[in-house]
């Protein structure tokens, strides 16, 4: 009996050691290892490990990009008194736009239509936007221009400003550009003995630009004449001669501007009327009350020595514009 207990007691001391000892191991081996596993143990594919690895380092790179990197802010504009345009680039802070404020230094100091042109979508700064106000109040202002159809068809402009944040009224100006209108300014009629010749007719151009007379036609009360490919300068007078021979006897080293005209101006009274291309009336003018007496109003009366003459540009169509004068033309 002593002996069995002896024995079993050997046994149990026995077995106790080994089951501590594969305890220690089981303990040892979860603890040391360190290999990629799931939580049942198994190993992580080595190609998720790469993505995860590649979606980290792009996390990374986004998150320390350059706001401003693809940003375009645009450029600030400002026309300078004196007409200079100055320009200035808008910059960019942590993605926000920022307006700069152009320099018109050397062009003087006032300030003159300023435009602010952010790219559409960006943010201005609102300091630097609220500085350009109160320093110019037409900074938003568009002055349209002033326009107005002379009367040879032209249209004139002319560009209103901004002054204290107020259009100005501009007044298009149509010099060179008025109402075509060709005058009758001298007619000898009754020329030295019966030399019908010697006849001439001038007119005048008040206005500054060139007309262009090609087709223009001269009538009296039994027929007309149509002027050739002709154009009367700007603010000049213009012969027309019946025959130049006749004209220079008359007026040695002066040429007439054009010959060949075949109305016969009569001595017992006529009239002429000039017209346009077109057939508009530009002017009229009648002596010795007019043919058959049909102006007895136009009672103008010459001798051979004398023309009738306009007093002035001005053109009434009745006899107060007109007077005696000696037989000189004007370019004579």
């Amino acid at each position: 009996m002593y002996r069995l207990l002896i024995h079993t007691g050997v046994f149990v001391k026995v077995y106790a050691v080994l089951f501590f000892l594969v305890f220690v191991m089981i303990i040892s081996g979860c603890t040391s290892y360190t290999g990629d596993a799931t939580a049942e143990g198994e190993e992580i594919p080595e190609d998720e490990i790469n993505d995860y690895a590649e979606t980290a380092k792009q996390q990374t790179s986004i998150k320390q990009a350059n706001p401003c990197e693809n940003l375009d802010c645009g450029t600030t504009k400002k026309t300078c008194s004196d007409g200079y345009v100055a320009l200035c680039e808008n910059k960019c802070m942590e993605g926000t736009c920022l307006a700069c404020l152009p320099n018109c230094i050397g062009h003087d100091t006032e300030t003159n239509n300023t435009i602010n042109t952010t790219p559409q979508g960006q943010i201005p700064n609102e300091t630097a936007n609220t500085t350009l106000a109160e320093r110019d109040k037409c900074v938003e202002v568009v002055c349209e221009d002033n326009s107005l159809n002379c009367p040879d068809g032209f249209t004139a402009t002319c560009e209103n400003t901004c002054t204290d944040g107020l259009c100005s009224q501009c007044e298009p100006d149509c010099s060179g550009h008025e109402a075509i209108k060709i005058i009758f300014m001298q007619v000898y009629y009754d020329t030295p003995g019966t030399e019908s010749n010697e006849e001439w007719v001038e007119l005048y151009n008040p206005s500054k630009s060139t007309v262009d007379v090609t087709g223009w036609v001269i009538s009296d009360n039994i027929g007309s004449w149509t002027f050739p490919e002709a154009s009367i300068n700007g603010e000049s007078y213009f012969v027309v001669a019946r025959r130049e021979e006749g004209f220079k006897n008359l007026y040695s080293g002066c040429t007439p501007d054009i010959s060949g005209f075949t109305r016969g101006l009569n001595n017992d009274g006529d009239q002429l009327t000039l017209k346009d291309a077109e057939g508009k009336e530009m002017d009229f003018v009648a002596w010795e009350g007019g043919a058959d007496g049909a102006y007895a109003e136009w009672d103008l009366e010459t001798n051979d020595t004398q023309s009738i003459k306009r007093t002035s540009f001005t053109d009434t169509d009745s006899p107060s514009d007109w007077t005696i004068s000696g037989d000189l033309p004007h370019k004579c």
